[in-house]
């Protein structure tokens, strides 16, 4: 794999998704992923018009994940990215705490969405992710046996 594909992401996601039988979605995937590049030399050529192709290619060669690591990134960028594990989880998550899996539906007297919330409130006010997990483990215990 590593004679055909430089970058090493896609080595890995290529591998295993032709491992489970993908086929043509592994090569659009990868080539989704590795449109990572396209932006980082964009960036590097604004510094490099009129240069060799010679000069160019070892630049092209070079353009890695790894040299844009140093850059200095957007203080509003940063902030941003503050969000983004929050919003992965919340697509996660709520759907199974407010969809009732039968009917497909949304319904607000699940057990599941009736012990988030005091967990929720209790994650807020204490700050605590051990605190929070165990509050809301035994919340659910009880919900089992009460609900």
């Amino acid at each position: 794999m590593s004679a055909i594909v430089f970058a090493g992401s896609s080595q890995f996601i290529a591998v295993s998704m032709i491992g489970s039988g993908a086929g043509v979605v592994s090569i659009i995937t990868t080539f989704f992923v590795n449109l990572r590049h396209v932006l980082m030399s964009s960036a590097l050529a604004l510094h490099l018009k009129g240069r060799s192709r010679w000069l160019l290619s070892l630049y092209a060669y070079g353009v890695t994940d790894e040299w844009l690591s140093g850059r200095e990134v957007n203080h509003l960028f940063v902030r941003w990215l503050r969000f983004v594990p929050a919003c992965i989880l919340s697509a996660l998550v709520l759907p199974s705490v407010l969809m009732n899996p039968a009917t497909q539906e949304i319904s607000l007297s699940r057990p599941e969405f009736l012990v988030a919330l005091p967990t929720l409130a209790f994650g807020w006010w204490s700050r605590s992710l051990g605190g929070t997990v165990i509050v809301g483990m035994l919340l659910f215990f009880l919900a089992g046996k009460l609900l």
